[in-house]
């Protein structure tokens, strides 16, 4: 039998050098009951920034009108969990996203759209406990940090503003450790 919610990793790398390239990239699974919104057929996903939305959905409802630390002042409101190409790329219509509720140690999941809603899964809805929500969360952070550990990375000529690229990770390590008190 199939987990409610699922979601991991399937395959993570660089578009460009290692040590140039802000953001992990890939391809993601993922699949609410028995259907599946992503798998290997998916043009590549940015991995890093996905993982940390996923990461601020265990503890914040979606949609949430208190966006990211590391986003640029003019992005009020978070709405997608899955991207393409993140807060770099802004307005990229290739996501998905789904509304997160939390409710006394679970977490219902709905209105599952894809691309900016070109495709739309009105009718998938899944109410899981918290702590499995933040397993699958967490597992897939972790993934997708451990990745960037060997590397150096340079950001100059790269963030939106100065320090950005740091923020990203403070905020990331926060919710992670979060989340990881959760699972």
């Amino acid at each position: 039998m199939n987990k409610p919610f699922e979601i991991k990793i399937l395959k993570q790398y660089w578009l460009g050098p290692p040590e140039e390239d802000l953001c992990s990239h890939g391809e993601i699974f993922l699949r609410i009951g028995n259907t599946i919104l992503s798998n290997e057929e998916d043009d590549g996903w940015n991995i890093s920034e996905s993982a940390f939305s996923l990461l601020r959905s265990v503890k914040k409802d979606l949609p949430c009108s208190e966006s990211p630390r590391y986003y640029p002042e003019e992005i009020k409101e978070e709405n997608y969990l899955i991207f393409h190409c993140g807060c770099f790329m802004l307005f990229c219509p290739s996501n998905i996203g789904w509304n997160v509720k939390h409710k006394e140690g679970t977490v219902e999941l709905s209105n599952f759209n894809k691309n900016d809603g070109e495709i739309d899964y009105p009718h998938l809805k899944v109410k899981i406990s918290l702590s499995e929500y933040a397993k699958e969360i967490y597992n897939f952070a972790s993934l997708s940090k451990e990745f960037f550990l060997e590397y150096d990375k340079r950001t100059e000529n790269d963030e939106l503003f100065e320090g950005q690229y740091e923020q990203f990770w403070k905020e990331y390590d926060e919710l992670l450790d979060y989340v990881r008190d959760i699972k």
